[in-house]
């Protein structure tokens, strides 16, 4: 995604309507929040090219904890 931008789906996520309006907004990445766990949500994402949160996301890495795992893959940038 880093590289040419586009959509990423969980293979258990689906769309209940067209994309369309969020592939043409001005945004350079859109996810969803989990309000009610204070988290990100990587289940479906859409990225401009080279977008910068794509580039701090990955560097968190860096500081990557394996337990529990949801603080290393959604919490990371909030």
């Amino acid at each position: 995604m880093q590289a040419h931008g586009g959509v990423y789906a969980d293979l258990d996520a689906y769309a209940l309507a067209p994309l369309d309006s969020w592939r043409r907004c001005d945004a350079p990445m859109v996810l969803g929040l989990d309000a009610a766990m204070g988290k990100l949500n990587n289940g479906v994402m859409l990225a401009a090219k080279n977008a910068s949160f794509l580039r701090m996301w990955r560097e968190s890495y860096r500081e990557y904890r394996p337990r529990p795992y949801v603080l290393g893959a959604a919490t990371r940038c909030v």
